[in-house]
């Protein structure tokens, strides 16, 4: 399982992508029907999932899904790191959950630009 780290500073957009493979490391995945879910360990747990906006898969075949996290909401976020994961899920099978990703993620206090 590969880790990924990330540093952002807190308000900042994020639309980041993730490209699954299958074992032959060359050949995407098929993500037709699949559920991915983020989980970001902040005191209050954050959750992107495909379930509500924050994963998007807009072209299954090609394995790639893309987190998003408006301004509105990373300017929430705790300054600090946290580890998250990151599942897939195939439809109708919780028990077929694998972990793809994990790492942590760097929550930076904004800066003020000077003119």
């Amino acid at each position: 399982m590969p880790t990924v780290n990330y540093t952002l500073f807190a308000g900042d957009y994020i639309n980041t992508s993730a490209t699954f493979l299958q074992s032959d490391g060359v050949t995407p995945m098929n993500l037709a029907g699949y559920y991915a879910k983020m989980q970001i360990g902040f005191p209050t747990p954050v959750i992107l999932s495909t379930s509500n906006g924050g994963i998007t898969i807009p072209t299954p075949t090609n394995g790639t899904i893309f987190l998003n996290a408006l301004t509105s909401a990373t300017s929430l976020w705790p300054v600090g790191t946290y580890s998250y994961d990151l599942w897939l899920e195939y439809p109708g099978s919780p028990t077929n959950a694998n972990e793809y990703y994990s790492g942590t993620i760097t929550v930076l206090q904004p800066q003020t630009m000077i003119p």
